[in-house]
């Protein structure tokens, strides 16, 4: 039997990384990782951890950092990402041992706390994080019909949106406010550029300044707008009603998920608003200085879908 190693995954192996993801059903390529992880508008270069079998990659752990606040201090968070092993590894405490690699390396680079999405809440609160939260999958539809015929049935279709010109960074700043609270990652124009402009996965469709709202495609449905950024949870419903009026002929709707659902947004006319539970559920553990720490509250907009179409 080969030995079983954790380690860190060096930066020419995303190829390797990639194709380990892409084996179990994920859309995932190097050019994904290198923007993910690597991408110039990040807060510094993120952290990937690998399970190995000899020279095999067999599991993979990312963090991918991101500035924020607590109180009132500048903090570095870390958003946990494409955890992966092998079914035929499991019950080796490869899971375990990857993590505890991930949070030494996390310690080192001065990372304050780590938090993501995960469905499997029992590995994750052996580990010492707090698992809490609900997120919603909310969808406002003008064209219900079409829409559920194309999800039902697989039907692909094309929108003809024209995407926005570059964004200026006027228009990024207008969407960056720290919201209320004790804590949040700060959303500011680099942040942004990250998300949006640099992802070779997501484009902007429109920002909407007046309400602080970014509508964004490259989900799974391409008929569907991705609410994707919301400053003001109270103008959500001027800003769609703005955005129907203005690209909606383009597209069969928006879609949302979120931790805070908002009641009574899909009362515009001609429109079917639809609501799930989703399976996901929010983790957060404190690094370092910080460890001990009550565990904050979050507001989510999009979360665990990040990057992904």
């Amino acid at each position: 039997m080969t030995e079983l190693s954790i380690r860190a995954v060096r930066r020419d192996e995303l190829a390797a990384f990639a194709a380990l993801h892409a084996a179990s059903g994920s859309g995932m390529s190097p050019t994904m990782l290198e923007w993910e992880y690597f991408d110039r508008d990040l807060a510094r270069e993120g952290i990937l951890v690998g399970a190995f079998d000899g020279d095999t990659m067999i599991g993979t752990q990312g963090y991918i950092p991101y500035p924020g606040w607590w109180k009132d201090q500048a903090i570095l968070t870390c958003k946990s990402e494409s955890t992966l092993l092998l079914p035929a590894y499991r019950g080796r405490k490869l899971f375990d041992r990857m993590y505890a690699l991930g949070f030494d390396l996390c310690r080192q680079a001065g990372i304050d706390c780590i938090w993501g999405f995960t469905s499997a809440e029992k590995p994750f609160a052996k580990l010492g994080f707090d698992v809490s939260g609900e997120l919603f999958q909310e969808i406002l539809s003008w064209s219900p019909f079409r829409l559920y015929r194309a999800i039902r049935h697989g039907v692909e279709t094309t929108v003809s949106g024209t995407r926005v010109p570059p964004v200026a960074t006027t228009a990024l700043e207008a969407l960056h406010q720290r919201r209320p609270g004790e804590f949040g990652v700060d959303r500011d124009a680099r942040y942004l550029r990250h998300r949006y402009v640099n992802n070779p996965s997501r484009d902007i469709a429109a920002i909407d300044e007046a309400a602080g709202v970014l509508f964004s495609y490259g989900g799974r449905h391409p008929v569907l707008l991705r609410i994707s950024e919301v400053v003001d949870r109270f103008g959500l419903r001027d800003a769609l009603r703005r955005c129907r009026t203005r690209i909606g002929q383009d597209f069969w709707g928006v879609e949302r998920f979120t931790n805070h659902p908002v009641l009574g947004w899909g009362t515009m006319p001609g429109s079917v608003f639809y609501r799930r539970r989703t399976a996901m559920r929010i983790v957060f553990k404190w690094l370092g200085p910080l460890e001990g720490q009550p565990i904050p509250s979050f507001d989510v907009e999009e979360g665990h879908t990040e990057g992904l179409r």
